[in-house]
């Protein structure tokens, strides 16, 4: 062989090494896992936490009256969606104010409607009959109550999906109006 035919063969050899890779080359990997994409913050009503703080990390607010003679304790729900994904674990960090945070058994809210159920008439047939009978925790919703040691500006942080960088985080921060004191000072 000249170096002619052997320079020849290593082109060629080089060309559809390129091609070949191009077309078989690095497949992504299809493990099946459903990763969580959004948290849905319900408050007591069951409704969804729609107003935002102005601030970088737009917090979902709850607005509370101030109660200088009562301890106030607050229900609400955390829902991950999809409600289908792989790994439905949420954990939470108090990130200021003073607060204990209890888990509680799930418990419908409001109308007991979830965001991102379906109106199928499957759907519908299968609430009706939990409903007769014993309610159906779904496996996407986590319940707490919070219970205020003092009434001031608390946040808490919420964070899914523990593998990797699809880590997802929001935040719920729950305000107080009205003053902090009233006008009667005891002597």
């Amino acid at each position: 062989m000249t170096k002619k035919t052997v320079s020849l063969i290593l082109i060629f050899a080089i060309f559809f090494s390129v091609i070949a890779m191009a077309v078989w080359g690095k497949v992504p990997e299809t493990t099946g896992d459903i990763y969580v994409t959004s948290m849905v913050f319900l408050n007591q009503d069951g409704q969804e936490v729609t107003e935002l703080n102005d601030s970088e990390e737009k917090e979902k607010k709850i607005t509370l009256q101030r109660d200088d003679e009562a301890t106030i304790s607050y229900i609400f729900q955390v829902v991950l969606l999809p409600a289908n994904a792989t790994d439905l674990s949420i954990d939470y960090i108090l990130e200021s104010g003073d607060a204990t945070i209890e888990v509680l058994e799930y418990r419908p809210l409001g109308d007991g409607t979830l965001p991102g159920q379906s109106d199928s008439p499957e759907a519908a047939s299968s609430s009706a009959s939990s409903q007769e009978g014993e309610v159906s925790a779904p496996a996407n919703v986590y319940t707490y109550r919070i219970t205020f040691t003092e009434q001031n500006l608390t946040t808490i942080s919420f964070f899914s999906n523990f593998s990797g960088s699809r880590r997802i985080k929001d935040y719920l921060m729950f305000v107080f109006e009205g003053s902090r004191h009233t006008d009667i000072i005891p002597i």
